[in-house]
């Protein structure tokens, strides 16, 4: 059945919302995007049945075609002091929303990943635009194998609903967001953490052309991730690429 913009509407607690849901999208980021150049001005909450060109981080395509899935952009009229921590108030957001609707509990990779059962069910894109932040959320949903691309089989999964409605998880998605971008990074913070799959992981990232394999210590109170490298250096890391070397479990 197809989102209803309407009940999503009356879950949202900031009423002066805008909601849209269309059937197909290149994607919601890039909806924003366009309302924006367009003069809009206040806040908005778009979603989409299908994304046809979904976007991750870095340029990476994101796939979106899930007939359950929730491909959902906030668009809020905000300047943010630091915003590395939007996306871990959104990955929070998220995560929470399919605890307290679906009973579920997704973990999450740093930065910007949702994993479920070891395999990433969704993603977050933040970007800002002329006076506002875009925070995308990709979440695939109800998901067999079969259903995405060759090349993403046993790495991409889908979320179980356990027959909750998409509109109300994405009406609790945006209510958190509005919240943990309120509320105070301390305790962001730790809600994240508490959801990590990266404690204890060997990861690998590029640090000037070179890869370079670390033990993850954990997450700093700023949301960077603290390693340790082979030659016992420690680094903070606040933006770019990890790649888990063992298996998650989730």
């Amino acid at each position: 059945m197809a989102i209803c913009a309407r009940t999503i509407k009356e879950g949202i607690n900031a009423k002066d919302t805008d909601v849209v849901c269309l059937a197909v999208v290149d994607s919601t980021n890039n909806e924003a995007k366009r309302w924006i150049e367009g003069g809009f001005k206040g806040s908005a909450l778009i979603a989409a049945e299908r994304q046809t060109a979904g976007r991750g981080r870095q340029g990476k395509s994101f796939f979106s075609g899930c007939p359950e899935g929730i491909y959902m952009t906030a668009v809020l009229p905000i300047t943010p002091k630091d915003p590395a921590a939007v996306t871990i108030a959104a990955a929070v957001a998220a995560a929470k929303a399919a605890e307290e609707v679906a009973g579920v509990y997704p973990r999450l990779k740093w930065v910007n990943d949702i994993f479920w059962g070891g395999k990433k069910a969704g993603g977050i894109l933040c970007e800002a635009k002329d006076g506002f932040i875009i925070v995308g959320i990709g979440i695939n949903c109800e998901a067999s194998e079969k259903a995405f691309p060759h090349e993403l089989r046993g790495i991409a999964g889908g979320l179980p609903l356990n027959g909750a409605a998409r509109e109300r998880i994405i009406s609790e998605i945006y209510n958190n967001l509005r919240y943990y971008l309120d509320a105070d990074f301390s305790k962001t913070i730790e809600e994240y953490r508490a959801r990590s799959t990266m404690g204890g992981k060997t990861v690998r990232f590029l640090r000037n052309g070179e890869f370079i394999t670390a033990f993850v210590k954990g997450i700093g109170d700023d949301g960077a991730l603290i390693v340790e490298t082979g030659d016992g250096e420690t680094e903070r890391l606040t933006s770019g690429e990890v790649v888990i070397v063992e298996n998650l479990y989730g």
